[in-house]
Formats: structure tokens, C-alpha cells, sequence
């Protein structure tokens, strides 16, 4: 009977171990049993992050363990998987992701946006504003014709020189340098508007007068050189002229008329003339030669980027993209206006759609398209999001393609006329009406 009990129970050890041994090692080699397919499968891995970092982890609506992010969550059965970050003050991020078999998921440094209220800044609403090409300053002309710059960066609002002998004012453009800005000012008892140059560098300098020493007679396009503050161009009715501002001269520099718009770059001039594009190099004898037919004359030039031209008709809402070595293709996008996020890539947005271009691809990416039209539109300084206004909402959304994009509301809106964001991306500006109050607000994100 001893005999038959120890061979009993070496046998049933024998068993157990032919038995538990392979699941072992299959279960530490992240096998599991799946109860949905009644099968042994290979997990997968999650890697999640956020900023900031500690963000609740869930998981099908289950908050996983004790761990927060940033954590490598390991033997996951294969499937689709509900993720959702969450952290107090913050507003949640979601996103249905697939775990596959021997594989590893990432969701890395998903950004979380805080939960704030606008904070006004001023509660009398700018006339007219532009903010600089390197996105660090708002020039603004307020209700009493007073200049004044916001510092984006440093939240700080420096007021420039009294201009209120002007009956209005109205801001021309920035220089590219993002130093100087162009105004134009009327007054009633002059038939011809006044244009100034003012240094917001250095506001104590004297505003610069451009008189018939700077300007041609009846200029009706002035802009800045792409390079310097010291020089502008100008077109009348003779033709294109350039300007030395610190000699005070001017010349024409080619002769024609009619010219809608114009763009000088590297002595290469682009102008818009009797619907079409022509091109006139500046250092050359030779006449213009016709680039492209363009169908109308409302196209006005956009900063160049790479080898092409950007061109925007606001009246029939299109960027046209040429590249002038190439007069055949061309790229049309429908757009109210565009955003630059870098040389390279640019937002274009008209009321139903947001678009991404980037000058090395052929294609636009088309975003998302609203069933509310989209006033407002702008890049998030990374370059993973896009800010925008549509259905009386300030919103945020990722381009993070997998799934359905995340769209995030911030902040209620019922009018707006300007939006900005800081360089590190932690503060919106804008200007319009809340639920409770109009003016001009600040909205902290991150």
C-alpha cells in the first residue's frame, strides 16, 4: 500500500510538472488565455507618457493599477484598447489604440491642456492689429490711436508713440526682421494718407515720416524688403520703386502699370498684372516673361518658402503654391488664410476644413472638416496640435492620426477678432467675447 501511494504520488508530481512547466515558461514569455477567443496568445506592450507626467491611467474604463505615467505596461492581450490619461486641473486625453501580439503600442508624451478660465487683459478691444513674423510680438492701434506692442513671451504691453492727431490709423505690415511696423494715418484735413515707419524696438526713436523723399506720388502697395528694415518697395502708377530709408531715396526700379501685387526676392521680381504672374529678373536687361494664367487679380503674395510662391485670393478663398521652375504644376488649396509653422510647413484653413502643407510633399494632408464654420486658425508652437475657433468654442486638436484625431474644447468664444499663442506654447491671446465680458484675453494651456 506504501508502495502504491509513492508511485501515486511521484506520478501525480510528474503531471503537474509536464503540466505547469510550459505554461510557466509560456506565461513568462507573455503568453496569455484569452476568454474572448478561447485561445493562448502572445501579448503586447503599451508605452505610455504625458506632459505633464503623473497622469491616471485607464484602460477600458479601468484605472490600471497604482502606476501613472510616464509606465510600460506589459502582457496586454492582443485587441483594441479604450486609453484615456487623466489629471486633475487638466483636461483628459482619449484614444482607442491596438495592442498587437509580440509588438509594442506607444502613446509617448501626449499633451495635456489645462483646464482655465480667459483672463482679461484689457477690456477695450484694439482697432486694427498684426502680429510680427517671428510671433513674439501683437502690434496693436488702440480706440485713442495710440500704438502699443504685447510682448507675447513676457505677457508685457508697452505703449508707443501718441498718434492721435490721426483721425484713424491702420497697421500696413510688419518689417521682416519683426522690428518695425508701417502705418498708415488719415486725418481729415488731408486728401492723402500720412505713412509712418515706428520702431517698436525702441519706442523713444522719432516715428519716420515717409514723404515724398521716401515714397512715390499715390503709392498704392508698400512692403518691406524680405531681408532689411532699412529698405522698402512701393508701387503707383509708373511702376515698382525701391527705397534706401536711411538715405532717403528712392528709385524706380521697373517701369509698368497696373500692377496688383508685387514680390522682390534676391533681385528676382514676381508681379501680378492683367490676371496673370509675370516674372522680371531685376539684374537683367531682359523683358518679363508670363509664369502662370491666373484667372483674376485678387491674388496677393504670401512670404515665399523653399523654391516656391505662395499667392492667397481672400475673395474666392484659394492659395495657389507655383513653382516657378516649373510653370505647368501647380497646387491649389481652398483657404481663408494660412499659418506658418516653419520654412516648411504650413496651416491652410478656410470655414470647413483645416489643411497641412509641407513644401517637400506634393500633396496637402487634409486635417479634419467641421459641420461649424471655423473662423480662426493656428499652429500650437510644437507642431503636433492646431488651435482653431468653430462652433463659439476655442479648440484644440492632435494630429495624431491613429483612430479618430482628439479634439479638445478650452474655453467658450462668441466673437472673435485676433488669436495668438506664445512661443513655448503655454499661453493664447485673443481678443473678442466671452459668455461674460469683451476685450482682450489671456488663456493659460499648459
Amino acid at each position: 500500500m506504501n508502495l502504491l501511494y509513492r508511485r501515486l504520488t511521484y506520478s501525480f508530481f510528474i503531471i503537474v510538472f509536464l503540466v505547469l512547466t510550459p505554461l510557466i515558461i509560456l506565461y513568462t514569455q507573455g503568453y496569455r488565455y484569452s476568454f474572448d477567443h478561447k485561445v493562448v496568445q502572445k501579448t503586447g506592450i503599451l508605452i505610455v507618457s504625458s506632459d505633464p507626467k503623473n497622469a491616471d491611467i485607464f484602460l477600458n474604463d479601468k484605472k490600471y493599477e497604482d502606476k501613472n505615467t510616464p509606465a510600460k505596461i506589459k502582457n496586454l492581450l492582443p485587441g483594441d484598447y479604450e486609453i484615456k490619461l487623466a489629471k486633475e486641473g487638466y483636461h483628459s486625453w482619449q484614444k482607442q489604440l491596438p495592442i498587437y501580439e509580440n509588438s509594442t503600442t506607444f502613446a509617448e508624451k501626449v499633451l495635456l491642456w489645462k483646464k482655465e478660465q480667459p483672463a482679461i487683459i484689457a477690456s477695450d478691444l484694439p482697432e486694427t492689429y498684426q502680429t510680427s513674423p517671428n510671433n513674439t510680438k501683437l502690434a496693436m492701434i488702440n480706440l485713442d490711436q495710440s500704438v502699443a506692442t504685447l510682448n507675447l513671451n513676457e505677457n508685457i504691453i508697452t505703449i508707443g508713440p501718441d498718434l492721435s492727431k490721426y483721425d484713424s490709423l491702420d497697421i500696413l505690415n510688419w518689417s521682416n526682421t519683426s522690428k518695425k511696423i508701417i502705418v498708415q494715418g488719415k486725418t481729415s484735413q488731408a486728401d492723402k494718407p500720412t505713412y509712418l515707419i515706428i520702431n517698436l524696438e525702441n519706442l523713444k526713436n522719432k516715428t519716420t515720416i515717409l514723404n515724398s523723399s521716401y515714397l512715390p506720388n499715390n503709392p498704392v502697395t508698400i512692403k518691406w524688403d524680405l531681408t532689411s528694415d532699412n529698405t522698402i518697395y512701393s508701387s503707383n502708377d509708373q511702376g515698382i520703386w525701391q527705397t534706401n530709408i536711411f538715405e532717403k531715396e528712392k528709385s524706380l526700379i521697373f517701369e509698368t502699370t497696373e500692377v496688383q501685387d508685387f514680390l522682390i526676392s534676391a533681385g528676382e521680381l514676381y508681379y501680378i498684372k492683367n490676371k496673370q504672374l509675370f516674372y522680371k529678373n531685376l539684374k537683367q536687361d531682359r523683358g518679363s516673361e508670363v509664369l502662370q494664367k491666373l484667372g483674376s487679380n485678387s491674388f496677393i503674395f504670401l512670404t515665399p518658402a523653399g523654391d516656391k510662391l505662395f499667392m492667397l485670393n481672400k475673395e474666392h478663398k484659394e492659395l495657389l503654391i507655383i513653382d516657378p521652375n516649373n510653370s505647368t504644376p501647380k497646387l491649389s488649396i481652398p483657404a481663408n488664410d494660412i499659418a506658418w509653422l516653419n520654412s516648411e510647413t504650413l496651416l491652410a484653413y478656410n470655414e470647413w476644413e483645416l489643411w497641412i502643407y509641407n513644401i517637400n510633399n506634393n500633396e496637402p494632408e487634409l486635417i479634419t472638416r467641421m459641420g461649424k464654420p471655423i473662423s480662426k486658425a493656428i499652429w500650437h508652437p510644437r507642431g503636433q496640435h492646431i488651435i482653431f475657433v468653430s462652433d463659439a468654442k476655442l479648440k484644440i486638436i492632435e494630429l495624431d492620426n491613429r483612430e479618430l484625431r482628439t479634439t479638445i474644447a478650452l474655453t467658450d468664444i462668441e466673437d472673435i477678432n485676433s488669436l495668438n499663442i506664445n512661443n513655448s506654447g503655454s499661453r493664447i491671446y485673443f481678443s473678442g467675447k466671452t459668455t461674460e465680458e469683451t476685450g482682450f484675453f489671456a488663456l493659460d494651456i499648459r
